[in-house]
């Protein structure tokens, strides 16, 4: 396979391919030595509250991030535990909560024929 790879490439290939890394290579050094001559020239008060601030923002992200994860786990939790209880043949919180309801308009429906047979 190195052999095909080899055979397919031209000597002008292999050049316009070198040419191409050192002129990015000159690039990169370039932009590198640009950077850090502007970090030293830097008073260093001015780095330490752009660290605070790339910090800061950090540490809001990474809340975002957590209310994002803490929603979606609870959201799982919750489908799971929905499906436990309808599996095992729970009565849900909606269910419980309708009979409640039920249950109080039947007492006072009594308590209505109650009052009315007494009078």
């Amino acid at each position: 396979m190195a052999d095909s790879l080899v055979a397919r490439l031209s000597l002008d290939d292999v050049r316009a391919s070198v040419k191409r890394a050192q002129t990015e290579g000159r690039k990169f050094v370039t932009r590198l030595r640009k950077d850090a001559t502007a970090m030293v020239n830097r008073r260093p008060l001015d780095v330490l509250s752009d660290a605070r601030k790339r910090a800061n923002k950090a540490v809001e992200q990474l809340d975002v991030q957590q209310r994002r994860l803490r929603t979606l786990v609870v959201d799982r939790i919750a489908d799971l535990a929905g499906q436990a209880a309808s599996r095992v043949g729970l009565a849900s919180a909606q269910d419980v909560a309708d009979l409640k309801r039920r249950l109080g308009d039947l007492e006072r429906r009594l308590d209505r024929v109650s009052k009315h047979q007494a009078a």
